[in-house]
Parts: structure tokens; sequence; C-alpha cells
């Protein structure tokens, strides 16, 4: 069940601790969390929406620091541990078919034992994985499962993207041998450009990942670390393999220049020899055509041509 997203709600659920959980409305989540040994409770919002930045203010019970933190408009992937909970700002590829692949989308939680609070602006696909496994009852159970889950969905979903953009740097690669090169400095540009803009927070990631594992906060048992850990070598291969893509951007953008470079020469190698077999024939047209004395015919009444004649004894 998916509550209205447009009143700042997306979804709200109480976990029962063995995969299931029953959704919650607005005036659900002020009730006390249920009398059970592994009590959850989760709060999703739409941060600009008015009525989630009242509850927020008014009835959430966070440090405004957190409250800051929730609503900031602009982010990077971090772990913050405060007395009573955990920040945890994550990013994860944008799906949208119109958006580009590096601007990554973001979602900001507030954990405690008790309660998770998140905040998106954009639509997470690995948030809605979660509310599909709580509506068939084989959800997480605990707070460090359900954070583990969460990367694991947000890890697996960079890698089509990352094999995306080796398959047009592939692609690149054969047009430079096949080609002209000169049309393909735009698409090389925005290439790397992605690459950048992913390296930049997927570095970021895998640094709040791994700072959170090693928090070692109460509700994350060993296990869940465990899976945590995994997720931080998954993101470091990704880093590994962005180094890589813009490693061969690189070489094949010098490669470019080189292209560029040699058909400049080519063209002022050209440019040189024509200048070598015209210029003496201008210098020739441009002496004769000066009007001084002294020059053959210049007296003559005869054309020019027979009076240089004569003048050469011809």
């Amino acid at each position: 069940m998916m509550a209205d997203a447009q009143d700042g709600l997306i979804c709200a659920y109480d976990l029962d601790g063995a995969g299931g959980a029953r959704p919650l409305s607005w005036a659900g989540i002020d009730q006390p969390l249920p009398d059970a040994p592994q009590a959850l409770r989760w709060v999703h919002l739409e941060r600009t929406h008015p009525t989630a930045q009242i509850w927020l203010h008014e009835k959430s019970g966070l440090d405004e620091t957190a409250i800051r933190a929730l609503l900031a408009e602009e982010t990077r992937p971090r772990c913050t541990r405060f007395d009573d909970g955990v920040l945890l700002n994550l990013r994860g590829v944008n799906l949208d078919p119109d958006a580009e692949a590096d601007n990554m989308v973001a979602i900001r939680l507030w954990i405690t034992p008790e309660r998770i609070i998140s905040a998106r602006l954009y639509k997470i696909a690995a948030i809605a994985d979660i509310r599909q496994s709580l509506d068939a009852g084989q959800g997480p159970k605990t707070v460090g499962q359900f954070i583990a889950r969460l990367a694991a969905r947000l890890t697996e979903r960079m890698e089509p993207t990352l094999e995306q953009l080796q398959d047009e740097l592939s692609v690149l690669e054969e047009r430079m041998l096949e080609q002209a090169a000169s049309p393909m400095r735009k698409e090389l540009g925005a290439l790397r450009r992605r690459a950048i803009g992913l390296r930049r927070y997927i570095g970021s990631q895998r640094e709040a990942l791994a700072e959170l594992g090693a928090a070692r906060p109460a509700w994350l048992d060993e296990d869940d670390r465990v899976r945590l850990n995994e997720q931080v070598d998954r993101v470091t291969r990704y880093m590994e393999d962005l180094d890589m893509i813009r490693e061969r951007a690189f070489v094949l953008q010098d490669e470019l220049y080189s292209q560029l470079s040699d058909r400049m020469n080519r063209i002022v190698y050209m440019l040189t020899v024509i200048t070598g077999i015209f210029l003496p024939i201008s210098f020739l047209t441009g002496l004769f055509g000066v009007n001084i004395g002294g020059m053959p015919g210049v007296e003559s009444r005869v054309p020019f041509s027979s009076s240089f004649l004569a003048w050469r004894g011809w």
C-alpha cells in the first residue's frame, strides 16, 4: 500500500521484524511505536514539500542540525554520527531517460535503533524495491538489514551505467580507426565529463559506507557490517572502472589531437609548397609592374613584350 506523495509523505511503515510491515498515514507516524522487541518505524518524505518540512521541524523530535542536513539543497554522500543517531547521505544513478547519468539522485537518512527517517527529491528505484519487498513480506527485518539492502540496491544499479560508458568508449575507439576524428571531439568530451561526475559521487559514497561500517553503531550487527563491506568493495571496483574509462578517454583524446596535428602539418606543408612556387612569380610580376625609370621598354612605343625581347637580345 503506497501513500499519496502529494501530501509530502511518500510512504511510512512499522516493520514487524519478520520481513513484513504495516503502512502508516500522517496520523499513524505520530503514534507511539508498537510494543515489540524489534519495533522499527520508517518514514519516507518528499523533502521540498511544506507539510513534510513542518513535520520535521515540529513533530519529528530531531535536532536542528539533522533537520538541516535532511533538507539541504546540495549534499554529497557522507556519514556523520551524532549522540542520538547517524546521518547518512547516499546517491543513486538517475534512471530518468531524460537525465544525465552523472546527475545522481540523493537520499538522506536519519537512523536510530527504533526509527529511520529518509528524505528525497527525485524518485529512487532502490527505495521502490524495499517497499515492494515489505509489501510482499520479504523485506528487511532490522535497521542494519534495511541500510545494507538500500546500499546494495543503489550500488548494483550503477553497473549498467558504467557498462554503457565502456561500450560508448569502445565505439569511439573503433570510429577513430575508421573515419575522421574531428566529429568525435564533442562526444569524447561529453563522455569524460560523465565519467568525472560519476567518479566524484561514487568516491564519496565509498567513504560514507566505509565510515558507517567503522562507526559500529549498535543497530549494525556483524552480518550487516559484512554486507556493507561487500558494497564498499563493489563501489571500489566501480571507481577503478571509472578511472580506467578516464585513462582510455585521455589516451583517445591524445590520439585525436595527434591526428588533428598531423592534418594541420600536412596543410601547412602544402601551403609552403604552393607559396614556394608562386612567390617568385608574384615577385617578378610586382617587379615589372613598378612604374620607375630604367625598366626595359618603359620609353618604347612598341608593346612591352617586344621591347623586353629586344632588350634580352631575343
